[in-house]
């Protein structure tokens, strides 16, 4: 039963450092994405707009 804890403990940290990882990464590329999908949205409105 020790062994199995001490397993699921080692992969359930993994996962949270995992989770972490991903919204540190989501964090610093956020703004990058907001400018990005804002261009889109100027630029594809217009045209769908127009037909």
């Amino acid at each position: 039963m020790k062994k199995f804890l001490m397993i699921f403990g080692a992969i359930a940290l993994v996962g949270v450092i995992a989770i972490a990882g991903v919204l540190g990464w989501a964090a610093y590329r956020g703004s990058a994405l907001d400018k990005e999908s804002k261009a889109f949205v100027d630029s594809a409105v217009p045209a769908i707009a127009a037909n």
